[in-house]
């Protein structure tokens, strides 16, 4: 079986010598990140023809989805460039303008991100209403986003105006204060630095969806990581450090650099990947990715030492009466999230 270890660096181009192909290749199945896997293995003798067939047909479809998600993109910032300030290109899209055809070519997007101003979302919701999208999902969480479709598309729509949690709490105000306007076809949008793309992602991971707590590591942003280190403005590590002030969010970024440099060999300084608790949490993931048997008790153990603060999605709220720091509030509040951390990975996670 493939530790992941060798998985990483399988993804980042290094073949081990003997190597499970049908292990490997479902592993990056499961991590979504099979087109990655592809791309960086491309036509590469050492490579059986059999696997090399199938990563080149699934690259191949990727790159066209991609193209088409891109026309889609295009059609979207047309479309809402009357209704407010240009949006904010989050998540896969952003990535896929900042690392262009490798990005294009081995990145898989279950949608398109963009982030607008709380004052532009009903013109927004009106104006993309008239071109046939319908809505999916609005949960009325804070933070939740907009999610629209067409059956016609490739792709689906995420709306949002800001990001769940509060530290870091990002909105259109904020982010765009780390944004340069960018051109996608004949429209116009703003991209945020590699710094702040990083921060998204791991705020997305580690505090939004319990990485941090839960143990996992999710390989396909791990990838994005790398990819938005190596990229030519590269990452600024001391902007990407004072997106996390909170002692907590901090640890959980520092967490994640460790494993960007452990695994896959990025050189991120050490001021920025040290302390206790990052290494204990970088050792625990690794050996429970070995036995994931290990995840529920370990898990359960985090949350009692670090009961996770600022996560602010919680769609059942304490009965009304309850005073917020009463025990009784906060027992309801632990239940709440162990239910959501002991709860399957969601995709991209190694497990």
């Amino acid at each position: 079986m493939i530790g992941i270890r060798t998985f990483a660096a399988a993804l980042d181009g290094r073949i081990p010598v003997r190597c499970d192909w049908e292990d490997l290749i479902g592993r990056a199945n499961r991590t979504m990140t099979t087109a990655s896997l592809g791309s960086r293995l491309a036509r590469r003798p050492d490579v059986p023809e059999d696997a090399l067939a199938f990563l080149a047909a699934v690259v191949e479809a990727n790159t066209e989805r991609n193209r088409r998600l891109m026309l889609l993109l295009e059609e979207v910032l047309g479309a809402l460039a009357d209704t407010g300030p240009p949006p904010i290109l989050i998540k896969g899209a952003a990535l896929l303008v900042e690392l262009g055809a490798p990005a294009a070519r081995g990145r898989i997007l279950g949608d398109i991100d963009l982030m607008l101003p709380e004052s532009a979302m009903p013109g927004a919701r009106s104006c993309l209403g008239r071109l046939g999208f319908r809505i999916h999902y609005e949960s009325g969480l804070d933070g939740a986003p907009l999610v629209l479709y067409r059956s016609s598309d490739v792709g689906m729509l995420d709306l949002h105006c800001r990001t769940k949690g509060s530290n870091p709490r990002f909105d259109y105000p904020m982010l765009s204060a780390h944004c340069r306007r960018v051109e996608i076809g004949r429209q116009r949008a703003l991209q945020p630095s590699p710094a702040a793309q990083a921060a998204v992602l791991v705020s997305h991971d580690q505090l939004q969806e319990l990485d941090y707590w839960r143990g996992l590591v999710d390989m396909r942003h791990l990838v994005d990581l790398a990819g938005l280190a190596r990229s030519g403005e590269g990452i600024d590590w001391q902007e990407l450090d004072g997106f996390f002030t909170a002692r907590q969010a901090r640890r959980a970024l520092r967490t994640q650099l460790l494993t960007l440099r452990s695994l896959f060999a990025v050189p991120v300084p050490q001021e920025y990947c040290s302390g206790l608790w990052p290494r204990i949490q970088h050792r625990r993931q690794l050996l429970q990715a070995d036995w994931p048997g290990l995840r529920w008790p370990l898990t359960l153990a985090a949350l009692a030492l670090q009961m996770p603060r600022g996560i602010r999605e919680d769609p059942s709220p304490a009965p009304h009466g309850w005073a917020r720091d009463s025990l009784p509030a906060l027992l309801h509040r632990a239940h709440h999230l162990t239910r959501r951390a002991v709860r399957s990975p969601g995709p991209g996670k190694y497990c």
